[in-house]
């Protein structure tokens, strides 16, 4: 056998071995099969923040309970969630009655108190959020305006001019206030005139 036979053989056993393997991946991630009919929680503090999803499965458990896995459609990069509720918590209503071509589940909270609970919960993150922003907005504009009064990191004219006068009139006065009973101050009429200590 030449060289390129041998590299052509080994060529093949390489394709074949990554056609396996990308085979069984593709399988292993296409497990979920998303249907079409569209899933809305009315409380989505228990689905990590995902109100709307497409169904993917619904099973009954123990006591009739519900156990609905879907696949959130409002989260970025989200992995399927399952959520385990009560079976007369489900609102079913069939193609044609909401929506012309899908189903909708709707899923209503445990209860209402724990559903006015959340949104009381998420109404207080909204207010403390406001404040910080209003704190921040604050900091911003007191430190914009610091920095017009501050010329790029150095004392801007205005800032100088007004620290020069103020020493200027403080020296003025000084000097008339130190003038006052020493040698100099007053005209002198004699040439021999005692100075003092």
């Amino acid at each position: 056998m030449s060289f390129v036979g041998i590299l052509l053989v080994i060529f093949m056993l390489i394709v074949i071995v990554a056609a396996i393997v990308s085979f069984f991946l593709i399988r292993k991630l296409n497990t979920d099969e998303v249907t079409d009919t569209i899933v809305i929680i009315r409380d989505s503090s228990k689905t990590g923040g995902s109100c709307i999803g497409n169904l993917i499965s619904k099973e009954v458990g123990n006591g009739g309970r519900l156990k609905i896995k879907f696949y959130p459609r409002d989260i970025l990069n989200a992995k399927p969630v399952t959520i385990i509720t009560e079976a007369n918590k489900v609102n079913v209503q069939p193609k044609g009655l909401w929506s012309k071509d899908r189903n909708i589940i709707e899923i209503f909270p445990n209860s209402a108190i724990e559903f006015y609970a959340n949104m009381l919960n998420k109404v207080e993150n909204l207010n403390a959020e406001n404040s910080i922003i209003l704190a921040q907005r604050e900091g911003l504009s007191r430190q914009q305006s610091h920095l017009v009064d501050m010329g790029e990191g150095e004392i801007s004219r205005q800032q100088i001019s007004l620290v020069k006068a103020t020493v200027d009139e403080v020296s003025r006065k000084t000097i008339k206030d130190d003038k006052i009973g020493k040698p100099g101050s007053y005209p002198s009429y004699s040439a021999n005139r005692d100075t003092f200590t």
